[in-house]
């Protein structure tokens, strides 16, 4: 977890550019697949999976972070 969150060389960051007066959750309890609306940019690790509004459905650069269990 030191790694995560700075936009920095070596850092693990994910970057959001959206369009403040655009963004629309269309997500609901029912319907939760729904896209948002208004995302410009998403890069996850570095690997871009929306481009200029678009999701690429093919880019799966992330992965889960786990907790660190000591004995």
């Amino acid at each position: 977890m030191k790694r995560k969150g700075r936009i920095q060389v070596g850092m693990d960051a994910d970057i959001i550019v959206f369009d403040l007066e655009k963004l629309e959750v269309r997500a609901t309890y029912t319907e939760p697949n729904q896209p948002t609306v208004g995302m410009q940019h998403v890069l996850v690790g570095g690997t871009p999976v929306v481009e200029n509004g678009k999701l690429d459905q093919q880019a799966f650069p992330s992965q889960a972070v786990r907790r660190q269990v000591s004995e």
